[in-house]
């Protein structure tokens, strides 16, 4: 079997340049068919394994048939705007509650 390979690879290397070429396309052409049919396996498998995923494992919202998903647009007109509720404290009094309760844990005495 290597032989004949030895062989064959001998007989190509004795041809004029232009069936040396020919050879070259086509083990280019046979190898580039396989590498396309392997990738697209591969990318059939994965839509495949996409489409057999239900709305609940991707945690979609139920749409009833007949009615579109709302758009981006929609969805950001009904959006409310942040803003801090009665009796929070505003981002200023965050701070200062922040700063007074790490200047009481280092002035509080620690017993070794």
């Amino acid at each position: 079997m290597v032989s004949r390979i030895q062989q064959k690879i001998e007989y190509i290397r004795r041809q004029p340049e232009h069936v040396k070429m020919r050879y070259l396309f086509l083990c280019l052409g046979v190898s580039m068919l396989f590498i396309v049919t392997i990738w697209l396996i591969s990318l059939n498998e994965s839509f495949r394994r996409i489409s057999n995923q239900s709305s609940e494992s991707l945690n979609l919202p139920d749409i009833p048939p007949g009615k579109t998903a709302p758009s981006l647009g929609d969805l950001l007109e009904q959006r409310s705007p942040l803003r801090v509720e009665e009796g929070k404290t505003s981002e200023e009094g965050y701070f200062e509650e922040q700063v007074k309760a790490r200047e009481g844990d280092a002035s509080a005495p620690t017993n070794q």
